[in-house]
């Protein structure tokens, strides 16, 4: 059987047994004397995911550099280099910044607006105009085929009166050939009723010179 003093375990009261490395200042290491505000690339390795920026504990920047190194950040935030935390006085400039991109957003929202007003009137006016166009086309079109219509009705009236000049003209040849011909027929009966005259008184002579 196990007893308690078995089970039982004395706490740990001595030293850990990992240990922490020292953070050494990477400026004073490079030995970098000054930090340039529009290196962004060394300035993002001290900022945090908040856009703050990092104490010395977390990266082992001295004193001396630590405070040039917040210069530098600080410079780069004005000239919005890297982002902003939105504290202090950056955070005033940049609620500043979002009134004036909301100004501006409607402002530009307003002009969109009335540009599409515009461009639709516009379209609306340029379809109208074309729709007069189309009519007054349709209409030059019906007008042209009403007077090429009444053109050929006059065509057709005029041939019409012609072939009825060449009939009558036609008819009166043809009565004028018959009353030719009546001339003539009675001509030659006139000339056969004088030949027959004449047959007849030699006839009568003849019998009056035999009878002496």
């Amino acid at each position: 059987m196990t007893t308690y003093e078995q089970t039982t375990q004395k706490p740990f009261r001595g030293k850990s047994r990992f240990f922490q490395k020292r953070k050494v200042c990477h400026f004073c290491m490079n030995k970098i004397s000054y930090i340039d505000y529009k290196d962004t690339n060394t300035l993002r390795r001290y900022i945090s995911d908040q856009n703050r920026i990092e104490s010395s504990r977390k990266t082992g920047v001295c004193p001396k550099h630590q405070r040039a190194l917040s210069s530098a950040i600080k410079r780069a935030r004005i000239l919005a280099l890297v982002p902003s935390d939105g504290s202090h006085g950056s955070g005033r400039l940049s609620s500043r910044n979002h009134q004036s991109q909301d100004r501006t957003s409607e402002n530009s929202y307003s002009d969109k607006k009335s540009y599409s007003k515009n461009k639709t009137e516009n379209t609306t006016e340029e379809s109208t105009a074309k729709t007069d166009s189309d009519t007054k086309v349709e209409n030059a079109a019906e007008e042209s085929t009403a007077k090429t219509d009444s053109d050929t009705k006059v065509e057709n009236a005029a041939e019409e009166s012609t072939a009825k000049t060449d009939s009558d003209t036609k008819a009166e040849n043809a009565a004028e050939e018959s009353t030719a011909k009546t001339d003539s027929d009675t001509k030659a009966e006139n000339a056969a009723e004088e030949s027959t005259a004449k047959t007849d008184s030699d006839t009568k002579a003849e019998n009056t010179t035999e009878e002496n």
